[in-house]
């Protein structure tokens, strides 16, 4: 009998090691888990967003000369004709009329480099240019002459051409852009 029960105290033993084995080892299997788990699942460190680019005046520039050519475009779009009259509303923007502004007028979007009071509506005359890179002039009825100011006339009611000087380096260049 005295060999039976060692057998038994032996067997518990045995069975008692076993058993924090297999603990021993779940607890290591779940620790491993969870290591992989936060370095494979974890936010990945967030690099910090680039700074803002700063556009040159150019390219602010030709931004605006682009949303003043829209505006006109859409203007001529609602009404069938292009704006007669540029004026300069309470809030600063600029607004595309006829000869009346009213519920047709268009607000120009947000300009970068012009103020609205230095876009102006130029009637058509050879050779003309706008004189400083702070005036944008839209000219109706032109066409571009070859060294980017106005060149011959032009016979169609809804031609228009944007004359600008950009500023290249520490000159300026006169710019023609046809609408």
């Amino acid at each position: 009998m005295a060999h039976i029960a060692g057998y038994r105290r032996r067997y518990a033993q045995g069975r008692t090691k076993r058993r924090q084995i297999k603990t021993i080892l779940a607890v290591v299997v779940v620790l491993v888990i969870a290591v992989v788990a936060y370095k494979y699942m974890s936010p990945k460190a967030v690099a910090k967003p680039p700074a803002p680019v700063q556009l040159t005046y150019s390219s602010r520039q030709s931004y605006d000369v682009d949303v003043v050519a829209g505006a006109v475009g859409q203007y001529a779009t609602a009404n069938g004709a292009l704006p007669t009259r540029l004026v300069v509303a309470p809030d600063n923007s600029l607004v595309l009329c006829g000869a009346s502004c009213g519920s047709t007028t268009l607000q120009v979007g947000a300009l970068s480099v012009y103020a609205p009071s230095n876009i102006k509506l130029v009637a058509y005359a050879p050779s003309l240019s706008a004189p400083n890179q702070n005036v944008m002039y839209l000219v109706p009825q032109a066409k571009c002459g070859a060294n980017g100011e106005v060149g011959s006339p032009n016979p169609n009611p809804r031609s228009m051409v944007i004359l600008y000087a950009s500023l290249t380096g520490t000159t300026t260049e006169p710019r023609c852009v046809v609408l």
